[in-house]
């Protein structure tokens, strides 16, 4: 009897340590509340995500969905209330939130799952949107150059382009692509310094993302921009960069100053984005200041530029028009003035 007894015990304390084990064991990581490894939504929904572990739990965000647009609730939950819960809450989702979400162990932050979130939008298919100003990569030797133009649908397909029309196509070998990275150039080289942005379409609109200047520091180029022997460089994009397009450059009208940029004879087409980039090679160190330039221009007229001649008489009771075509930056404000003709023909003082 006192045999069976003690079995009956050891059985009992097997299965307690065997069932706590387990439970280390599922819970070594938290566990979100979705079986996916990514999640599709569209904009304006609400995202809901719940995850639980053996400690206190924080999440980390993408870089483009802000803390102040989180709600986060934490309670105690399991059987016991031994489990620690958190929960997420973003209540209008929006493009730039596209994402990798990690939940994991406050106090031992490598113990981490995660999801990526797509939100997902037919007008906007890239995640930066194509009016940022341009982003400036830095290839290094031996080691693969990522593109980062993310899209907000795992589906999406693109192409890249090197300025002005070369488009590449991802070949699984030197070009790939992951809609959650963009692309990587495994072995990058000369041909791929310059200008790039990615192209897609998508319900018959063609859509571009933002533009990448892609540099190669210790290396001298012509391109549209200048260099310095103080390693100091200053990059021109013009604002046509938004249609994808680079306006000509007057290379003769820019010149180097100590490390100052001089631009002579300013005109209209030099508005635009500059980017600064500095180095200092001893240590590898980099940063890099995009600077915009508006470029005031007085009002024109363009009928008085072509000396259009008076309109003359018209028939009474009739409808004629009278154009004007103005330019300037900013844009002017016109206004007409009625000169009534008095009956002996002499001029009146004109009327708003």
């Amino acid at each position: 009897m006192m045999n069976l007894i003690l079995i009956c015990l050891l059985c009992g304390l097997y299965g307690v340590l065997a069932k706590d084990k387990a439970q280390k064991g599922k819970y070594s990581v938290p566990i979100l509340d979705v079986k996916t490894r990514q999640l599709v939504l569209d904009t304006n929904q609400t995202l809901l995500l719940s995850c639980r572990g053996r400690w206190e739990l924080a999440w980390a965000f993408p870089s483009g969905l802000l803390r102040g647009e989180v709600q986060v609730e934490e309670f105690r939950c399991g059987r016991t209330g031994k489990l620690f819960c958190s929960r997420l809450t973003v209540s209008s989702t929006e493009t730039q939130h596209t994402g990798l979400l990690r939940c994991r162990y406050r106090h031992r932050t490598r113990r981490q799952t995660s999801i990526y979130l797509y939100v997902t939008d037919s007008q906007q298919p890239f995640v930066d949107h194509p009016d940022m100003s341009p982003d400036v990569l830095y290839m290094k030797d031996k080691q693969p150059l990522d593109i980062p133009c993310r899209v907000t649908h795992p589906n999406i397909t693109t192409t890249l382009v090197k300025y002005p029309n070369l488009s590449l196509s991802p070949d699984h070998r030197v070009i790939l692509w992951n809609s959650k990275k963009g692309f990587t150039i495994r072995t990058p080289t000369f041909y791929y310094i310059g200008l790039f942005y990615c192209q897609t379409v998508t319900e018959g609109v063609t859509h571009v993302s933002r533009k990448y200047f892609i540099y190669r520091p210790g290396e001298e180029q012509c391109m549209d921009s200048l260099w310095i022997q103080t390693h100091m460089c200053w990059s021109f994009f013009s604002e046509r960069l938004k249609d994808g397009m680079v306006a000509a450059e007057q290379c003769s009208r820019y010149h180097m100053d100590g490390t100052s940029l001089v631009i002579r004879d300013v005109a209209e087409e030099d508005a635009g984005k500059y980017t600064v980039l500095v180095r200092i090679l001893e240590h590898g160190l980099y940063q890099n200041l995009t600077l915009t330039l508006v470029v005031n221009v007085s009002p024109q007229i363009g009928e008085k530029a072509v000396s259009l001649q008076d309109p003359g008489s018209v028939p009474r009771g009739s409808r004629t028009a009278l154009h004007c075509t103005s330019h300037g930056v900013p844009p002017p404000h016109i206004q007409w003035l009625w000169h009534p003709c008095p009956s002996k023909g002499l001029p009146a003082a004109p009327r708003a």
